[in-house]
């Protein structure tokens, strides 16, 4: 059984600089306080960090279920950015 995996986190760090094979990770003691991770967390689950989980589930929806393409999804409510993604990615019309 297949079980697809959205990897924030990973996508968290790197958005704050981290590169697969550092060793240590942002925000740490190490390296100290992120800002760009510190106002990703706060943030959540909306804004900055929506828009990039958002973005995850996109690549994981394409990677795994390619015919079944995640546009003109009716949903009544959108942030912002969506819409701006355009009628190729979603049902854009007014609720």
């Amino acid at each position: 059984m297949e079980v697809a995996l959205v990897d924030v986190w990973s996508a968290c760090a790197k958005k704050a600089g981290w590169k697969d094979g550092d060793e240590i990770l942002p925000g740490t003691r190490e390296v100290g306080r992120s800002e760009i991770l510190t106002g990703l967390l706060y943030d959540a689950p909306r804004g900055t960090y929506y828009k990039l989980v958002f973005e995850e589930l996109m690549k994981v929806m394409k990677d795994i279920w390619p015919d079944h393409p995640p546009y003109k999804m009716p949903y009544a409510v959108k942030v912002p950015w969506e819409p701006e993604l355009g009628d190729k990615m979603w049902d854009v019309c007014s609720y």
